[in-house]
């Protein structure tokens, strides 16, 4: 009877179609099985499917942005290793990041490797490593005084009032949908790509 190898399943998630195209051909050629996408609502159908071993995600993303969709995967998917690769913030930058490990933009293939070769070596031992479970929404800076949170646990969209949030970084608010407790972050203001 032949051994059955075994091929590590990879979901990369970014909104730049050259850095995605260039992190699939990297994994692909290292024998990753890989799914790619531009949206992090997206990667969560992806990921109800087949459950990678490792997701790759950018942070600032349209749509959903990587810091709500590292959130949501945290608490419904805690077992998936996470690499963040990002342009806007280095490693050891905003410490609400849920990674397992960080490369910075641009990055050389062999960091991408590397990075995810760790993830992959310590993911078995992943259950026992404890985890932080409610990290603070992302929310990009629209209009100002306008933000909009989607909830973590319901996945439904409300709106931040104005007059109590307008000019805190950080905070805390309750789902007005079911309830939830959800700390939050407000970035920068978005840059166009």
């Amino acid at each position: 009877m032949s051994a059955i190898e075994f091929t590590h399943r990879a979901i990369i998630v970014e909104d730049d179609r050259v850095n995605r195209e260039i992190m699939q051909e990297i994994l692909e050629a290292a024998g990753f099985e890989v799914r790619a996408t531009d949206d992090g609502f997206e990667a969560l159908v992806i990921l109800r499917g087949a459950p990678p071993d490792v997701l790759i995600s950018d942070l600032e993303m349209p749509k959903m942005s990587g810091f709500e969709l590292l959130s949501i995967v945290r608490r419904r998917f805690p077992r998936i290793g996470v690499v963040v690769v990002s342009g806007a913030f280095r490693a050891g930058g905003p410490p609400w990041v849920l990674a397992d490990s960080f490369v910075s933009k641009p990055f050389r293939p062999q960091e991408l490797l590397d990075a995810v070769a760790y993830v992959v070596k310590v993911s078995p031992i992943r259950s026992e490593v404890a985890k932080a479970e409610n990290a603070p929404i992302w929310i990009p800076r629209q209009a100002p005084g306008y933000y909009v949170i989607t909830c973590t646990d319901c996945l439904r969209s409300f709106p931040i009032s104005p007059g109590s949030h307008s000019t805190a970084r950080e905070g805390e608010v309750e789902c007005l949908n079911c309830g939830v407790s959800l700390r939050y972050v407000i970035g920068p203001k978005n840059r166009s790509n």
